[in-house]
This record gives C-alpha cells, structure tokens and sequence, in this order.
C-alpha cells in the first residue's frame, strides 16, 4: 500500500483519481459541445483498438526478435522504412531503435545523425543489424535459420 500512494500514477492517490476523472468528464463535454464525438471514435478509439495494437506488434517484433545477442551491436536492430512504413508504422525515428538502446539520451530528431555516424564506423557497420523495411524485417524473422551444432 505505501508504494501505490508514493507513485500517483498507480493509482492509490485520490487526488490523482479525482483530477483524471475530472479530466475526462472535461473530455467529453467539450466533445459533446463541439460535436466531434465521430471524429474522436475514428481517430482515437477505433485505431487503438485495431490498427496501432498490429503496429505496436510488429514493431517489437522487429526491435528484438530473432537477434544475436553476442555483442552491444546486436542485441536490437535498426529498420530502413520506406516511405509509407515511416509515416504510419514508424514516426519519429523510432525505426532507429539499436542507435535508441547504444544511446538513449539522443533526441529522436538527431537519430539519423547518429546512425549516419556510426555507420562510418567499420567495426560497428560489421556488428549493427540494420534491415530494410519492415516487410523485409518480417520475412528475417519468420524464415528459419540453421544453427551450427555445438558439437
């Protein structure tokens, strides 16, 4: 019980659960005043409940399965989007996701730069699993590999 009430966003806090619901009373009136009930299904509701659930999945599919786990350079990869992968399955450069892990402080606006500049690096080019696409992403993972016996 002490650590729900020391973290408001748990909510054990009742002022925390009185301002979200205040908010959300607030919501819905101003939604209801302005009509716009419709658009906020279309644009909120219904996509969270289909179409960001498939992005949000391929997406950690495609961050961290079926990886290498021998070296900092691959325990994630980076994805090359293409154009319509970049604006509805991967906004803001979170297709930069091992230069997001090596470096988490980096702004995502200033995540190309870094993946350019590691790119020059040889020995990181060599280790850095970089895919293009998610199409391409989904077929890597889904194709099965042989793996050397431990003989």
């Amino acid at each position: 019980r002490a650590i729900a009430s020391a973290n408001p966003r748990s909510g054990g806090d009742r002022t925390y659960q009185v301002a979200r619901l205040g908010f959300h009373l607030l919501q819905a009136v101003v939604l209801t005043q302005l009509h716009a009930w419709p658009v906020f299904l279309a644009t909120w509701i219904l996509p969270s409940l289909t179409w960001t659930k498939l992005i949000l999945r391929i997406r950690s599919i495609a961050e961290h399965f079926g990886l290498r786990h021998d070296h900092s350079g691959n325990p994630t990869r980076t994805v090359l989007p293409g154009f319509f992968e970049r604006h509805f399955v991967a906004p803001r450069g979170i297709h930069h996701h091992l230069e997001h892990h090596l470096y988490p402080s980096v702004p995502w606006y200033r995540l190309p730069e870094l993946h350019a500049l590691l790119m020059q690096d040889d020995a990181f080019r060599e280790r850095a699993h970089v895919t293009r696409t998610y199409w391409r992403t989904l077929r890597e993972v889904s194709t099965p590999t042989v793996v050397p016996s431990q003989s």
